[in-house]
């Protein structure tokens, strides 16, 4: 054995662009809502993120902005949105490729388009991918998931990132006040 410490990863670690707001989860509470502000300013912030991780211990992280977490409840990721995520993610990476690694911003719900996007995270040099597993009532064994999935069979690491349950269900949190575990709409 040696003395040298163990690398510590951060494997799921939200990133955004500067250009790109991190919106606060769907039925946040109160209190999350309140500190939102600063949370959604600390995501996008490089050089506090390093700060932190020096602080911590933490060798490297895995950056991910998961659709979800750009774009209204319910809304699809717009493709400029996407760009812009994974330009930003490529250049971070880029500057700091002993610390950071990257998992590309794919909508997996968008058909051939998410699979272009896979194609273009091979073409920078990502790792992987990171997606939503439910969206708008469907999950990742939609016919039209079909396409990114099989594009991210080139041996890609695929991130199957979790959102809130009115992304998932048709649930409401007005009406029942939990989460079920499966009222899919069946829509795919």
């Amino acid at each position: 054995m040696t003395d040298e410490p163990l690398p510590v990863v951060d494997f799921h670690s939200h990133h955004v662009a500067p250009a790109v707001s991190a919106l606060a989860p769907v039925n946040a509470t109160d209190e999350l809502l309140r500190s939102w502000r600063r949370v959604a300013r600390e995501v996008g912030d490089v050089a506090g993120t390093l700060t932190g991780m020096d602080r911590l211990g933490v060798t490297r992280r895995v950056l991910s902005a998961p659709p979800s977490m750009v774009t209204p409840d319910g809304g699809s990721i717009a493709p400029g949105t996407v760009a812009a995520l994974n330009d930003h993610l490529c250049a971070v990476v880029a500057a700091y490729p002993d610390r950071f690694a990257g998992l590309a911003t794919v909508d997996a719900y968008a058909r051939e388009a998410g699979a272009r996007t896979v194609a273009a995270a091979v073409a920078a040099g990502l790792p992987g991918i990171v997606v939503d597993c439910a969206h708008r009532g469907a999950y990742l064994d939609a016919p039209r998931c079909r396409p990114t999935l099989e594009a991210a069979e080139a041996g890609l690491t695929v991130f199957v990132h979790p959102v809130s349950c009115s992304a998932r269900t048709t649930w409401r949190p007005a009406a029942t006040g939990r989460c079920p575990s499966a009222q899919s709409t069946g829509t795919g």
